[in-house]
């Protein structure tokens, strides 16, 4: 339930929208913008459009844009502060920590060399010439093929 997710937070009060100095990540890397998954029963997947720690509340929250409406969900609203903004029913505020990569999406890691990764997909059984020197694009009055 959403109750379960966000904890004891009815006894905050919330009359403007401060924040105190937090990380701005947590210890799976996500951020703002990052996929994201709230371990329930059924799991809730969404997309972190906030992060911060409002005044009068101990915990860092992420904002979440869930997939799907919830109930007990709102338009991007807590405690009658806006953070942002999306459909009704469909903003989730739960504890940073609670918050780990959307594991729909777990075998789509980063490859660190870029390089690597582009050949591997799409070139790997063509071969190219190895360029050193920085060369431009020919231009439309060049001569193709000379």
């Amino acid at each position: 339930s959403v109750q379960s997710i966000t904890g004891d937070l009815s006894n905050t009060s919330i009359q403007e929208f401060q924040l105190a100095p937090v990380p701005l990540t947590n210890v799976h890397g996500l951020e703002v913008g990052s996929l994201a998954e709230v371990k329930e029963n059924p799991p809730f997947y969404g997309v972190i459009r906030w992060i911060g720690q409002p005044s009068g509340v101990n915990e860092v929250l992420a904002g979440l844009e869930l997939e799907d409406e919830c109930a007990g969900c709102t338009d991007g609203t807590f405690k009658g502060t806006r953070f942002f903004t999306c459909a009704p029913k469909k903003a989730l505020f739960v504890k940073l920590k609670s918050c780990r990569p959307d594991s729909r999406f777990a075998s789509l890691q980063p490859v660190s060399n870029q390089i690597e990764r582009c050949n591997s997909l799409a070139f790997g059984g063509y071969l190219s010439e190895v360029v050193e020197e920085n060369t431009p694009p020919l231009m439309e009055k060049d001569e193709i093929g000379r």
